[in-house]
């Protein structure tokens, strides 16, 4: 509670409220007095406050910010995400950051009358990918005769998961010998020290090789044995015999 004795004073409110303002004049005639009364409203500064669904992740990174933010009015929001992307004006938002980055997203708050504004700001780290990429020694391979052999050239990973439809591999490079013939896909997932992935695919073409078989009707016998072959073999279209004698 303060007083002035000034005929027209001015003063300063310094705390958000509502106050009673009392004038009381005083006739010199007769010492009588008379009061006049006014309220007079203060609005308070308001204060910027957000939380945020996570901290750092991996591009694409999704955040939603809820807002916290307080004041002795209606407030008005700003929003202001530091990657070049627009504004956002709502109270709770969200947004996906497409780059990597550390970003100091801004939230500026108004009350009403735009007296005041109050300003929060918040981390964001945003990591990049790994690049998942390998190659195959060749695309076309004889079923139970060829040897699959990947290399792999990927960039900025720590860890590996091959996946061939049927197997996991761990290893950096592998090798296997393919079991069915037809189209073969094959994956590769990779993972940097931020457990951020990346994964990319081939299709290799697995030929279904011959099968080789033979029955004989006899296996002994006196010299000048003659002996009869009968081919069992499956898809094959060409063959050569080795009897084994040099002939």
């Amino acid at each position: 509670n303060t007083n002035s004795t000034d005929i027209s004073p001015t003063h300063r409110y310094t705390m958000p409220g509502k106050f009673i303002v009392t004038l009381t004049s005083t006739s010199s005639l007769n010492n009588c007095p008379a009061s006049d009364t006014s309220e007079i409203t203060v609005i308070g500064k308001p204060v910027s406050s957000f939380t945020a669904s996570a901290t750092s992740g991996c591009v694409p990174l999704l955040i939603n910010f809820t807002n916290n933010s307080s004041g002795q009015s209606a407030l008005n929001y700003l929003w202001d995400f530091n990657d070049g992307t627009s504004f956002s004006f709502a109270k709770d938002t969200s947004h996906i950051f497409y780059k990597p980055g550390n970003y100091q997203v801004r939230l500026t708050v108004y009350d009403q009358f735009n007296c005041f504004s109050d300003t929060s700001i918040f981390n964001i780290l945003v990591h990049d990918l790994p690049t998942s990429n390998f190659r195959s020694n060749k695309s076309d391979f004889c079923l139970g005769h060829d040897t699959i052999f990947l290399f792999n050239e990927s960039l900025d990973a720590i860890s590996y998961i091959w996946n061939n439809g049927k197997n996991n591999f761990f290893t950096k490079d592998i090798n296997f010998v393919p079991d069915t013939f037809g189209k073969l896909n094959i994956e590769l997932i990779v993972e940097n020290v931020f457990q951020c992935k990346d994964t990319t695919e081939i299709s290799l073409n697995i030929k279904p090789s011959p099968i080789s078989k033979f029955d004989l009707d006899k296996n002994s016998g006196c010299e000048d044995l003659e002996v009869h072959f009968l081919n069992e073999s499956n898809y094959g279209a060409f063959f050569i015999w080795n009897f084994g004698d040099q002939t």
